[in-house]
């Protein structure tokens, strides 16, 4: 099954980070309110490692209090019965989606569809290609 990575950079004049996780899932729309999320990393926010939530809790997690600056979440098909995916597990996991804040200084998003990363194209001006044979 073919991955696909991408890069969101987009910048304010300035120089800062001028989306957040929250832009990011409400850009992704229905694909977060059909999956399950794990998060194995969620600083800067309320999730704790291993959680695992609906869409919704996902969207609120996401827009409280406070920035997310570093996360690693996937998106799992609901009740989907696995052990917690890992990066590089990914290809092989029943996860179809990976979204990554990388430090606060950019997302990543690996998708198993590639109209996850049409509509990011859509939605963001910096989005870049990531070579996924590299990355995963």
């Amino acid at each position: 099954m073919a991955i696909h990575v991408v890069s969101i950079h987009d910048r304010h004049p300035g120089g800062d980070l001028a989306i957040e996780l929250r832009d990011v899932l409400d850009a992704l729309g229905d694909e977060v309110a059909k999956h399950d999320w794990i998060a194995t990393r969620f600083e800067g926010g309320p999730l704790k490692p291993g959680t695992r939530v609906d869409g919704a809790r996902l969207l609120s997690a996401a827009g409280g209090p406070g920035v997310v600056t570093d996360a690693t979440l996937f998106a799992l098909p609901p009740g989907a019965d696995c052990a917690t995916p890992t990066r590089s597990g990914f290809a092989g996991s029943p996860a179809r989606l990976l979204v990554e804040v990388v430090e606060g200084a950019f997302l990543v998003v690996a998708a198993k569809d590639q109209k996850v990363v049409e509509t990011l194209r859509s939605r963001f001006d910096d989005v870049r290609d990531e070579d996924a044979e590299a990355s995963w």
